[in-house]
């Protein structure tokens, strides 16, 4: 049982650390002194009442008080010194003080002196005892309570977890169903904000984010979590990034095992013909949601994510003469614009940022591989309804567009920002 195997804790904290002043006040030589300076109130104080009045036994109260103040020992040290005073006056009176020694009156004093004591200081030093023993059982009977309520946490989640459990196998078709309305996009941009939403309803989440990889050292964020207090990082140098990293090398889901602060939790790779292209990312998981079975629904997860992106990479396969214009990779209007209503819904629930630039220059096959070769991977090139062509920066605000308009600029290329983007769904 537990209490066999871990020793009770039988002392309250303030016990466990005693202050400076219980550590004193506890030295036996500070109790002598302060025995000693009561003794000489006391002395001081027959001193000034004896003439005056005929006063009481003083030296009684001394030795009371010191029973009751400083316990068994010194109040055997208060008799012998009340004692002493009542050897002091008889003395000074002239008697001899062998004499004194066989004074039945004197003996009579003094056992009453020591009884007095004695009896005091062992019923103060027992209701001591029985006050320690009281705060022994309060807390051992905290101790107790304390292991108690833990088990009871542990079973209360163990409980909630039974019940998640059902209410997902008892709502299982709906939660298909509402993960394939998610994933029914043919455009890869809205299959990540579709992924999104899946991962965090899912997996019970909601600090996700998914970064597409390429040759390059870096991986850019294509979708995260709408959660105000997530704020991913816009590009991830490989190199790191540890985790992801691993992810990349071995294709795998990645925990972060070693729970480094600036990692995510863990990583799951998306493939598209045996080649890694993208990586999801979690920053934040309970850490009692970290089982077998946890990582057995991240797999089937990424599998279906898997499965309609490939579904949507074959569509743009077989649309691909008919997607751009010519030889370019300038998209035609209707594809152009579905990506544009794809980007501001992303914008809308992901609060992801795009910026929409308007190519103000005669439209060649020179002034188009310029601005190709500006964008990154992540970008697109356009045409919209008005025939104008235009430059679509994925999760760029307007302020970090102007690094793209200098650019194009250097090429002799004009471009502006559009404000207000118009679409039509």
């Amino acid at each position: 049982m537990y209490y066999d195997k871990h020793e009770v804790t039988t002392s309250v904290s303030d016990e466990k650390k005693p202050t400076k002043f219980t550590a004193l006040f506890s030295n036996p030589f500070v109790r002598i002194a302060e025995n000693l300076t009561l003794f000489l109130i006391f002395f001081a104080l027959s001193l000034i009442m004896t003439p005056v009045v005929d006063a009481p036994d003083y030296w009684f109260i001394y030795v009371l008080l010191a029973a009751l103040l400083f316990g068994k020992t010194q109040s055997l040290v208060a008799s012998i010194l009340a004692v002493g005073v009542q050897f002091y006056d008889h003395a000074a009176t002239g008697r001899n003080i062998l004499s004194l020694f066989v004074d039945n009156s004197i003996l009579a004093v003094f056992t009453i002196y020591l009884l007095i004591g004695l009896i005091v200081s062992y019923v103060m030093d027992r209701r001591k005892i029985e006050i320690q023993f009281l705060k022994d059982e309060l807390a051992a009977t905290s101790e107790r309570h304390h292991f108690l309520n833990e088990i009871y946490e542990e079973t209360l989640d163990i409980k909630n977890q039974l019940h998640q459990q059902i209410i997902r196998s008892e709502d299982s078709i709906g939660s298909v169903y509402e993960a394939t309305r998610a994933l029914d996009s043919l455009e890869p941009e809205g299959l990540f904000v579709g992924s999104i939403s899946v991962l965090e309803k899912t997996l019970k989440a909601n600090h996700f984010a998914i970064y597409l990889v390429n040759q390059s050292a870096f991986a850019r964020l294509a979708a995260k979590s709408a959660n105000p207090e997530f704020h991913p990082k816009n590009s991830l140098d490989l190199e790191q990034h540890s985790l992801v990293n691993e992810v990349v090398q071995s294709k795998e889901i990645v925990f972060n095992t070693a729970l480094t602060p600036e990692e995510a939790m863990f990583g799951a790779p998306l493939l598209r013909q045996g080649e890694i292209f993208a990586v999801i990312l979690c920053y934040q998981v309970p850490f009692q949601n970290l089982t077998l079975s946890y990582r057995n629904l991240i797999d089937v997860m990424t599998r279906l994510i898997n499965s309609s992106l490939d579904r949507s990479f074959g569509y743009i396969d077989a649309v691909q003469l008919d997607r751009y214009v010519g030889n370019t990779n300038a998209l035609k209007q209707d594809y152009f614009e579905r990506i544009v209503i794809q980007k501001e819904q992303a914008k809308v629930e992901l609060n992801i940022p795009y910026t929409l630039l308007h190519i103000r220059e005669s439209l060649t096959d020179t002034v188009l591989h310029s601005v190709d070769a500006t964008l990154r991977t992540t970008d697109y090139l356009g045409y919209r309804d008005d025939n104008e062509l235009y430059a679509l920066l994925s999760n760029a605000t307007v302020d970090e567009s102007q690094i793209v308009i200098e650019r194009l600029a250097q090429k002799s290329i004009h471009a502006e920002v559009v404000e207000d983007v118009s679409y039509v769904e």
